[in-house]
Formats: structure tokens, sequence, C-alpha cells
């Protein structure tokens, strides 16, 4: 891949900026690690996964042309670390327990698909629609939860609102875009080597940008919940 490509996907397309976004929330937590809950340590340790998965991916693309396998592994590590996150947040401890653990064997089964039915080397669709469907399934039972066990603290000052509402808007979109990228790719790229049009990039970026945005919101929120409730 030659310099220009990468200046075009890193700094003219926006990726810089997500980088920077991943990046910053990723130290942020890291320097306050040690006051950060066990729900606030699982945001983080998704912020990071993707950030590894991402410079990763970025060097693979250099190397072997694709980044497929880092998407494989992605997947994998967000199984555990958004069932554990889900799990530190409910309140009820049964639904808690059932996303742990529904993470930790949708872990498995994505190794397995990895290794055995999907190639390693191509996009692995079967997690991307799994993952999805657990965590829009996860965000909608944590919503449920909060209903059930109202506080006083209102909704743009909880952490677990910011962090579960981004979730749910993200993954829900999931197949909407995956749809629309392979249309315009279908479309556009392989019959004439142009790119999908601006907007759907920029859909693609803002989304991600919320994303990872609203998870840092969530650290930095339940930190200040510590410091007010020590």
């Amino acid at each position: 891949m030659s310099y220009d490509i990468f200046l075009d996907s890193f700094v003219r397309n926006g990726w810089g900026i997500y980088f920077a976004i991943l990046l910053c929330g990723f130290l942020f937590g890291l320097i306050k690690r040690k006051d950060l809950s066990k729900a606030a340590t699982g945001v983080w340790l998704i912020i990071g996964a993707s950030l590894f998965m991402e410079l990763a991916g970025r060097m693979l693309v250099f190397l072997i042309n694709t980044n497929a396998p880092t998407q494989h592994g992605v997947y994998i590590l967000h199984f555990i670390a958004f069932g554990y996150t889900f799990s530190k947040y409910v309140i009820d401890q049964r639904t808690a327990r059932a996303m742990m653990i529904s993470g930790m064997v949708l872990a498995s089964l994505s190794i397995f698909n990895s290794l055995f039915v999907e190639d390693i080397t191509a996009f692995s669709t079967n997690a991307a629609v799994v993952f999805s469907l657990f965590v829009v399934i996860a965000s909608l039972f944590t919503f449920l939860d909060m209903l059930k066990h109202p506080d006083k603290i209102p909704l743009s000052r909880k952490g677990l609102f910011w962090f579960n509402t981004a979730t749910l808007i993200f993954y829900a979109t999931t197949f909407f875009r995956s749809a629309l990228n392979n249309y315009y790719l279908e479309n556009y790229y392989e019959p004439s080597g142009t790119f999908m049009p601006d907007w759907v990039i920029n859909l693609n970026k803002g989304l991600n940008y919320y994303l990872y945005i609203s998870y840092s919101i969530a650290i930095w929120l339940d930190l200040k919940k510590q410091k007010e409730n020590p």
C-alpha cells in the first residue's frame, strides 16, 4: 500500500480523528484506572480492544493487504468485554450472570467460527451478525433493568445511559450500514474503482466518533459519581 493511500485513510478520510478519540479515551481510563468502577473498567477495556485491533489492522493492510484477521479478533475480545460490562451495569443478578455467561460462550463460538468455519483472511460475517444481535438485546435488557430500578440521578449524568444509548444506536444500525456499504462497493467500487459516496463514509465515521466519545463520557461520569459518592 502506498503512502498516499495510507494518508487518504488516516488523515483525509478522517480515521486519524477516530484513532485520536480511541487513544484519548484509552489513556484517560489508564490514568484513572485505580479509581474506575468495574463497569467503567469494562468500558475502558472495550476502548482498548478497539484501539489495539485498529492499529494492528492498519499494519496488516500493509503486510498482507487485508485487516480481516483483526476483525475476527476484535469480535472475540468484544464478546467478553461487553458481556462483562453489561453484567456490571445491571442490578438484577440473574440478568448479570446471563450476560456474562453469554459473552463467554459467544466468544468461544467466535473462536471456533474463525478456526473452522469462516476464512480468517475474510471478513467474519457470522461474528458480526451475532455480536450485533447480542449487544442490542443486552442493551434492551439493561434499559429494562434501569426502569425496574430507578434513581434520582438525571439520565444525562449517568455513565450507564451514555454507554447503553450509544451501544444500542450504533449496533442497531449495523445491518442497515452493512447493506449500504455492500451496495456501494458492488455498484461503484468494483465496476469503476470509485469509492462509495462521501455521505456513506461520513455516516460510518460519525457513528464511530459518537460511539467512542460516548464511551469516554461514560467513564468520566462514572469517575465523577465515585468522587461524589465515595
